[in-house]
């Protein structure tokens, strides 16, 4: 059972992977170390933990799964990536590995006592999550900047320019 407010967070979460066209090829720079943030990587593998779980019940999930990944691969898959820059366990394509970074992004925004890193489906994280994860869609400069300085020691897939990208909302 997947409660409105979590549904909300993931729709967040697959909008900030439209931002990517289908077919961008991964770099291959090893890490350079990237600082990393504890509680926003939980927050990051609790939202992708859940999801997991939503698309092996074939309910609506957001990002794509191999067939065999479980969710104590993928978490510490996850973990590896965001901590190492080690991303040979991390089974995702570009545009998922983007909505990740996005979603730990707008997580390392948020104020330490955020419900969303006590209770991902409460209604205040939906909403502040929103409000980050708009941030990135808008193309924040301070998201712009931390995705650069991401990019090669996280192996994430190039930003596409501005009017590649697509956008949500009205025409």
């Amino acid at each position: 059972m997947t409660s409105a407010p979590f549904r909300r967070l993931l729709a967040a979460l697959t909008c900030a992977g439209a931002l990517l066209p289908a077919g961008i090829v991964l770099g291959s720079t090893p890490p350079a170390g990237y600082a990393s943030a504890p509680r926003a990587i939980d927050f990051v593998v609790a939202v992708a933990s859940r999801d997991l779980a939503q698309a092996r019940a074939d309910r609506r999930h957001g990002l794509n799964y191999a067939d065999d990944e479980t969710e104590a691969r993928l978490a510490a898959a996850i973990r590896e990536w965001l901590t190492d820059g080690n991303d040979v366990s991390l089974h995702l394509a570009p545009a998922d590995r983007m909505s990740l970074f996005a979603l730990y992004w707008s997580a390392q925004q948020m104020p330490a006592n955020s419900n969303c890193f006590q209770d991902p489906d409460d209604d205040g994280c939906a909403q502040e999550l929103a409000h980050w994860m708009g941030a990135v869609r808008d193309d924040a400069p301070a998201f712009l900047a931390a995705y650069h300085r991401a990019e090669r020691s996280l192996n994430l897939p190039s930003l596409p320019a501005p009017a590649n990208r697509l956008q949500t909302g009205s025409p």
